[in-house]
């Protein structure tokens, strides 16, 4: 009966951690739509394939990106393409 109780534990924390990955990335979602076509490509493919298994670190440079201006974010991007 304990072992049954500890998996109901486990499954509702699992459930919780799911739910809030589930709103984070809808919240994401909604900050990647800018003000080109570009940019929410590229966001939006970041955010879909490599955001859920990014390092923390890497998440929170994601979500300093989100933040900065379109034309801001623009040349950060077109900075990093042209020296990789």
């Amino acid at each position: 009966f304990e072992s049954s109780q500890s998996h109901c534990r486990n499954q509702k924390a699992l459930s919780t951690k799911k739910v809030g990955l589930m709103q984070e990335l809808a919240k994401l979602k909604w900050q990647c739509r800018r003000g080109t076509k570009e940019l929410d490509l590229i966001l939006m493919e970041y955010l879909e394939t490599r955001y859920p298994s990014s390092s923390p670190q890497k998440k929170t440079q994601f979500i300093q990106l989100l933040a900065l201006e379109d034309d801001e974010l623009m040349a950060v991007l077109m900075d990093f393409i042209n020296t990789d």
